[in-house]
């Protein structure tokens, strides 16, 4: 960067835009009918009325906000209709009223994407086709310096042609760039990629904060270097009801008068539920993101231990029998809806509506 100057924002101008916006509070945003970022964002499995539908359930419940993935090897291959399918999935959003937090890259999951048909879903296993961006292998040989060259280029081109071409889009809430670095056992491999995340993106400097999150990512060197760079403070809390209140304190205490943002949350098996957590992050005057609305492909109605993830799979090994699962667990570990738009909870509903609306 010109004069080696970083191109963070000042605190003073992160807390003016804090001050100009409200309250943001919302989902983690897919449709029911993808099972991953890929099939949600690929032509072929495009699905705007599913969208639309699903955006205005969320609007009902009082969110004005969403946080959605993005993938890297859709912009790779469907460079102009991606972008162009991005603009409709704004001008979706923005008719209800509902800015949208971008994500770039993710070690969640299962690594070994491809682009076509997507895996079909494991029943009563979480998250089972869930892809990486851009994956195991390719951070793994990033890191290690055996990268091509040309592939190193497609990974900048996806994250400045995004940028450049929506920097100034009043409809964007926000940039994440990379989504819990270090999880499925991919330890410290994507830190190259982030590092250089972070300077494409300051390059373009888009006009809306960049960030990436600080709690909830597994490695100490990219919490502590996305803590040092972010605009916005952005942190995830699954915990339940003793340790939440304490970790939220201590994210707002951290961000030093920054804006702060929850950017997931709700576990209920664990006691993070909406009535527990939702009116803390509020007080606190954080933006609250939970995981899931609608029960589809993706299959997070579903806990964490339903599954086992080893680094570099590409798919899960499930710790039940998929044949004998029941078509609901006891108590939903994520989402709000149920496929036709109906409440999981009533109560949960009518309390959200309550706080919301």
């Amino acid at each position: 960067l010109a004069g080696g100057q970083k191109a963070q924002w000042s605190e003073e101008k992160a807390r003016n835009w804090g001050d100009k916006n409200e309250w943001f509070v919302g989902c983690n945003f897919i449709p029911s009918t993808a099972i991953n970022q890929i099939e949600m964002w690929q032509d072929s499995t495009w699905d705007p009325a599913t969208i639309d539908r699903e955006l205005g359930w969320a609007s009902d419940l009082g969110f004005n906000a969403i946080r959605v993935y993005l993938h890297n090897l859709v912009y790779t291959s469907e460079k102009a209709s991606f972008l162009r399918r991005i603009d409709e999935f704004l001008a979706l959003a923005d008719n209800y009223g509902i800015k949208t937090l971008f994500v770039f890259w993710d070690d969640c999951h299962y690594s070994r994407p491809t682009l076509g048909e997507q895996p079909h879903p494991v029943p009563g296993v979480h998250n089972s086709g869930w892809k990486q961006s851009p994956g195991y292998h390719i951070i793994k040989a990033y890191s290690e310096g055996l990268l091509e060259e040309n592939k190193i280029k497609e990974l900048e081109d996806y994250v400045k042609g995004v940028l450049h071409r929506f920097k100034n889009d009043q409809r964007i809430l926000g940039w994440d760039l990379y989504n819990e670095l270090g999880q499925s056992d991919c330890g410290d491999y994507g830190l190259p990629l982030l590092y250089d995340t972070w300077e494409w993106a300051w390059e373009v400097r888009p006009s809306q904060p960049l960030t990436a999150c600080v709690n909830g990512t597994a490695s100490e060197k990219a919490r502590n270097y996305n803590r040092e760079h972010s605009d916005i403070y952005t942190f995830h809390n699954y915990d339940g009801p003793e340790s939440f209140p304490k970790v939220v304190s201590k994210c707002v205490e951290e961000a030093n008068g920054r804006p702060v943002l929850c950017t997931e949350y709700i576990a209920r098996p664990f006691g993070n539920t909406f009535k527990q957590s939702l009116p803390i992050l509020k007080e606190a005057g954080v933006g609250a993101f939970c995981w899931g609305l609608v029960d589809g492909k993706t299959g997070t109605k579903w806990g964490w231990g339903t599954r086992r993830i080893e680094a570099g799979a590409s798919a899960p090994i499930p710790t039940q029998d998929p044949s004998k699962a029941k078509k609901n667990p006891e108590l939903w570990f994520h989402d709000v809806l149920q496929s036709d738009g109906t409440p999981y909870d009533k109560d949960e509903v009518e309390f959200l509506k309550s706080l919301l609306k």
